[in-house]
């Protein structure tokens, strides 16, 4: 997954794996978003229309609370492990310790 800026300047924004989910903003009722995802590797996946995919978070609550939690817990993951980065490149901790943090 890469963001890209109004410049066209491409930055890689993340990853996901075979437990991914990729269009988040969809869910979260957002109609754009500045990220593009592409498979990079060999593989597999499922693209689904963002109709379908729709129609079953619109008349399937389980279906939208499961990835909506999902998202959720994806995003305080993200956020807990770039708080952990800084904090141990703020204490000063060895280059290599907080490296692999990365």
């Amino acid at each position: 997954m890469v963001a890209v800026s109004s410049d066209n300047e491409v930055v890689e924004a993340g990853h996901v794996g075979r437990e991914g989910l990729g269009g988040h903003h969809v869910l979260l009722m957002t109609d754009r978003t500045p990220s593009k995802t592409f498979m990079q590797v060999a593989g597999t996946g499922i693209a689904v229309p963002v109709e379908h995919f729709m129609t079953v978070i619109d008349n399937h609550k389980p279906t939208r609370d499961l990835l909506l939690h999902y998202v959720q817990f994806g995003e305080l993951a993200a956020c807990s492990f770039s708080s952990r980065k800084r904090a141990l490149q703020h204490e000063g901790a060895p280059r290599a310790m907080a490296a692999d943090v990365s």
